[in-house]
């Protein structure tokens, strides 16, 4: 069985953890904001072929949130959350992330493992907490049944149901080694599907309604 702290021996977290545990002096000169590009850059060369996953999540976070009106600052926050919330990919094995074929049950044991080292990773950057929230619970599920804390409905943070939300559907449009895109017709029609199971109802049948004006 995997631990999240066999999971953090990953040499891409400790590559992080030194850049985290630089002197005060150089540290203080570092800019937040590039801090959270190179990490989310290094989170995304993890599993995700071809870019751009992190961003995309971002636009899709960000017009939902535009869509409830949510005011600037909790938009910057949520972006920030978006850009970071599949960094704990670091702490994975290269080779389950890019594998071509289905995974094993203890393969997906140290995916699931993601959200909690994502989490763990970012805690000494000292970014707030509905970042570090939005990290560990992009995975959970509406009605309960995700992970790693099996929250369901308003349990789940709001930043990490739309989160949630922003990443299935661009995962469902994108294609992988193991299977073709969806349309984005088609991963509209699973966020509906999914209303209430995997995804909070509204937030699904807001970011439809946004996504059919586009």
């Amino acid at each position: 069985m995997f631990s999240s702290e066999d999971a953090v021996s990953h040499p891409g977290v400790s590559a992080v953890e030194s850049l985290l545990d630089e002197r005060p002096r150089r540290r203080a000169t570092v800019n937040v904001e590039h801090v959270l590009t190179v990490l989310s850059r290094a989170g995304e060369s993890m599993g995700t072929p071809g870019g751009g996953h992190v961003e995309h999540v971002a636009a899709y976070a960000l017009l939902l949130a535009q869509g409830l009106d949510m005011s600037f600052q909790a938009r910057t926050l949520l972006r920030r959350a978006a850009l970071l919330h599949d960094i704990g990919k670091l702490g994975i094995d290269e080779s389950i992330l890019l594998k071509k074929g289905p995974l094993g049950p203890a393969e997906w044991e140290q995916v699931m493992l993601h959200p909690s080292i994502g989490e763990r990773i970012c805690r000494p950057l000292r970014v707030e907490k509905s970042i570090l929230d939005t990290i560990r619970h992009h995975h959970e599920r509406y009605d309960g049944t995700g992970y790693p804390d099996g929250l369901k409905g308003q349990e789940i943070p709001l930043f990490a149901r739309i989160v949630a939300l922003a990443d299935a559907y661009d995962a469902m449009t994108s294609s992988r080694p193991y299977r073709k895109a969806l349309s984005p017709a088609d991963a509209l029609r699973v966020v509906t599907k999914e209303a209430g199971k995997q995804f909070d109802p509204v937030l699904a049948s807001t970011f439809c309604e946004l996504m059919d004006r586009r």
